[in-house]
């Protein structure tokens, strides 16, 4: 009996250290979990404070670098605004001060050489007599007449008969001539040749473009 109050003594402290260990440990991490919150929340506020700095700090360089354009572009007008100004100034007191001279300004324009094709005639065209001609006929046996045909040499022989000669009675075939005038003409066609023959020479026109003051530079 003695011996079971010990145990349950025992068993009882036991239980109670484990119980102090537990609640000891939770306490201990819940304070770890307050603090890495703690941390986090400052960490949050460090980095929008840098954000906003560095954001304000971009506005102000933008800003500055802007205005910089600007006053370089103003200058920059100015500057030229002025160089006309004075361009102008000197011209007009030039103007003043001075009789135009004006000279002539040219243009030189050139034009090439004009040709056109022609024809031209290298040999007229003609008519060539042929030579005399050698054909088979028929020769009158008594006077030698040369006969193309044999009608023709009938009838040479009845002419002779009816003028009262009658010498010529008989013809013999033979090679008889023909004139050239008795023979159709050789025609020959005009020969020639196409050629560019030039109308007009080359030549250099002037053009004048007005005119400007060799002093001030002004035109007219």
């Amino acid at each position: 009996m003695k011996s079971n109050q010990i145990l349950m003594v025992g068993a009882l402290a036991l239980s109670m250290i484990l119980s102090g260990c537990s609640a000891s440990s939770t306490s201990e991490d819940v304070k770890d979990d307050k603090t890495t919150e703690t941390a986090k929340r400052a960490d949050s506020k460090k980095s929008t404070k840098e954000d906003a700095k560095t954001s304000t700090k971009d506005k102000k360089e933008s800003s500055k670098t802007e205005t910089n354009k600007n006053t370089a572009e103003a200058v920059e007008t100015k500057e030229t605004s002025n160089s006309e100004n004075k361009k102008a100034e000197v011209q007009a007191q030039n103007t003043q001060q001075h009789t135009h001279n004006w000279v002539a300004q040219t243009q030189t324009i050139h034009h090439d050489a004009v040709y056109e094709t022609k024809y031209v005639v290298d040999q007229p065209a003609y008519d060539e007599l042929p030579d005399w001609k050698y054909v088979d006929g028929y020769i009158c046996d008594n006077c030698h007449q040369e006969i193309f045909t044999l009608s023709e040499a009938e009838m040479h022989v009845k002419v002779s008969a009816a003028m009262g000669s009658g010498n010529c009675k008989s013809y013999s075939a033979g090679v008889v001539r023909i004139p050239p005038g008795a023979q159709n003409p050789i025609h020959h066609d005009e020969v020639g040749h196409n050629e560019q023959v030039l109308v007009k020479d080359a030549w250099d026109e002037t053009v004048n473009n007005g005119y400007k003051c060799s002093i001030c530079g002004a035109t007219k």
